[in-house]
C-alpha cells in the first residue's frame, strides 16, 4: 500500500480496497508504471479528512484550500499557511492496486 498523510498521527481517515472506481474521486497514478502484463485489481480509497486540523502533507489541496491561501496571502500574508492545517482543504482519492 502506497504511503501519503494516512501514517501522520492517524488525522487522516484509513485507507480501504475497493474493487470499484470509486467516480467521484480523483485518481493518482503511481509514480512508477505498472509491469508488463499486470492488471488493475482494484483500488485503495483515500477518503477525505473528517477532522477540522490535520498536519500538513503532499495531498493536492481542493480548490477552497488554494483560494484562501491566496486570500490570506493578500489580506494578511502571515495567515497564508493556515489552510494548509485544516483536513476540508484536501479531497479524497484514490489508488489504483496492480497485479
Amino acid at each position: 500500500m502506497p504511503r501519503f498523510c494516512n501514517d501522520v498521527a492517524g488525522n487522516f481517515e484509513e485507507p480501504y480496497f475497493s474493487e470499484f472506481i470509486e467516480p467521484n474521486l480523483e485518481v493518482i497514478y503511481p509514480s512508477v508504471p505498472p509491469l508488463p502484463g499486470q492488471k488493475i485489481v482494484g483500488y485503495y480509497i483515500y477518503p477525505a479528512s473528517k477532522k477540522c486540523f490535520v498536519p500538513p502533507c503532499q495531498r493536492s489541496m481542493n480548490f477552497y484550500g488554494i483560494f484562501s491561501s491566496v486570500i490570506l496571502f493578500f489580506v494578511f500574508w502571515p495567515a497564508c499557511f493556515f489552510p494548509f492545517c485544516l483536513g476540508c482543504s484536501y479531497n479524497g482519492f484514490q489508488v489504483p492496486v496492480y497485479k
